[in-house]
C-alpha cells in the first residue's frame, strides 16, 4: 500500500492525553448516524452507505493497555452513489456538526472523497484510477490496496478496547474473531489484518476489521512515535 508521509505526521502531532472509554449517546448526534443498508462487499449496491464515529486511543504499544480511548464527535458517511467499469463509486462525507480536530490536522468540515470499491475473486479492492499517488479516503487512512475476503483462520483474536488480544509486534499478521459486538450490533466472523511491519521503520501502522456480509467495521491507524492513534466505528442499526 502507498503510505503519505503527511499521515504519519498528523499523529506525531496529536499529543498524549489520559482518556476515557465513553459511548456516544446517539441522541446527541445528528442524522444520518444509523446503518439501516450498509455497505456489503458481498453484495454491493448503488445506495448503500455506512456511517462511522471517529475515536482517538492512546497506549498503542501497552499490551496490558485497550481501553485508553475516547469517541469524538465526528461521523462519517461512506455512501455507494454510482458504478461503471472501475467497480462502485464511493463518496465519504461527513455529518452535521462534526468537528474537525484542532488546526484541521486530518480533514476539513466540508471534506468530500471520492474513490472506487471492487470485489473480485475474493478479494476487495480499493482505489482510485485517476490518481498517480494513491487516494483520499479517511476510512482507507488514505491508502490504496487491497484485502482477501476469504474467512481468516490462522489464529483467533478478541477485539478488546480499540486494540485487539494480539500482542504488539511490528510485523503484518492476520486473525479472525468469530464474535463482536459494537454499539448493540454482534458481527460474526471478522476477519483482523494488522499492518505493522512499517512500524520497523518508525512508520505508522493500521488495522483493519471487516467481512465479506459486514463490510468495513473498524479501521485504525496509529503512530510508532507518540503511541496514540485513531480510528472509525461502524455504528450500529437503530
Amino acid at each position: 500500500m502507498k503510505l503519505p508521509i503527511f499521515l504519519a505526521l498528523i499523529l506525531l502531532a496529536i499529543g498524549c492525553t489520559e482518556l476515557t472509554t465513553e459511548i456516544p449517546d446517539k441522541g446527541t448526534i445528528k442524522p444520518p448516524v444509523f446503518n439501516d443498508n450498509p455497505i456489503m462487499y458481498c453484495g454491493m449496491e448503488i445506495g448503500q452507505k455506512s456511517t462511522y464515529v471517529l475515536l482517538e486511543g492512546q497506549e498503542y504499544f501497552n499490551n496490558q493497555s485497550y481501553d485508553n480511548f475516547a469517541y469524538l464527535n465526528d461521523t462519517l458517511v461512506v455512501e455507494i452513489i454510482d458504478q461503471d467499469e472501475n467497480g462502485f463509486l464511493i463518496e465519504e462525507y461527513f455529518t452535521p456538526g462534526s468537528d474537525p480536530l484542532p488546526g484541521n490536522f486530518y480533514y476539513m468540515e466540508d471534506s468530500v472523497y471520492q474513490y472506487y470499491l471492487k470485489a473480485e475473486l475474493d478479494t476487495i479492492y480499493f482505489f482510485d484510477p485517476d490518481s498517480q499517488y494513491g487516494m483520499t479516503s479517511l476510512l482507507f487512512w488514505h491508502m490504496d490496496g487491497q484485502l482477501p475476503l476469504s474467512n481468516f483462520t490462522n489464529q483467533e483474536a478478541d477485539i478488546i478496547g480499540w486494540k485487539t488480544s494480539i500482542s504488539y509486534c511490528e510485523c503484518d499478521q492476520t486473525a479472525y474473531d468469530p464474535e463482536y459486538e459494537l454499539f448493540g450490533t454482534i458481527y460474526e466472523d471478522l476477519n483482523i489484518s494488522i499492518q505493522n511491519a512499517i512500524m520497523a521503520v518508525d512508520g505508522p501502522g493500521t488495522t483493519f476489521v471487516y467481512s465479506n456480509l459486514h463490510g468495513m467495521v473498524r479501521t485504525s491507524h496509529y503512530s510508532w512515535w507518540t503511541q496514540t492513534g485513531f480510528g472509525w466505528d461502524l455504528l450500529g442499526q437503530e
